[in-house]
């Protein structure tokens, strides 16, 4: 029951994350898209923030489809999310990217969601709901020293 309610607010929030990320791509891109903020072209800013978002809705759909089997997906597309929200941040800091008023608020707020749910998977429950695989194996291992089969 918990783990379930905790893949669902997972997947709810990796999924506004990736409509964030797709978003920005698609200012970065030049297109034409109604949002709350602008962005400059920038085409590296573009390809980084499109493949995070991308990233990002895969895990989504490996959270739906392959629960036991998500949380290296959903951990390496945050940690790619947060890399391309700092270069952003970074572009725009050494005025490699052109500076727009009303751009400035919404890139450390981004960063700051997507820290908190990479905190919030390294947490045992989540690590449960999503299988970390890696936690799987050592718990079969050690039960398999724990009961040896006698040898003849």
């Amino acid at each position: 029951m918990v783990e379930n309610m905790l893949r669902v607010a997972i997947a709810a929030v990796a999924l506004a994350e990736a409509a964030s990320l797709l978003t920005g791509a698609a200012l970065h891109f030049g297109l034409s898209v109604p949002a709350p903020f602008f962005e400059p072209e920038y085409l590296p800013s573009a390809v980084l923030e499109g493949a995070a978002g991308a990233l990002l809705v895969c895990a989504v759909w490996a959270i739906v489809t392959r629960p036991d089997r998500a949380w290296r997906l959903v951990v390496t597309a945050h940690v790619v999310a947060v890399a391309a929200i700092v270069f952003g941040i970074g572009a725009r800091a050494t005025g490699q990217a052109a500076r727009m008023p009303t751009e400035a608020g919404h890139h450390p707020a981004t960063l700051l969601v997507l820290i908190v749910v990479l905190v919030a998977l390294a947490l045992p429950p989540c690590r449960r709901a999503l299988g970390d695989a890696r936690r799987r194996s050592r718990r079969r291992r050690s039960r398999k020293r724990s009961n040896p089969v006698p040898r003849r």
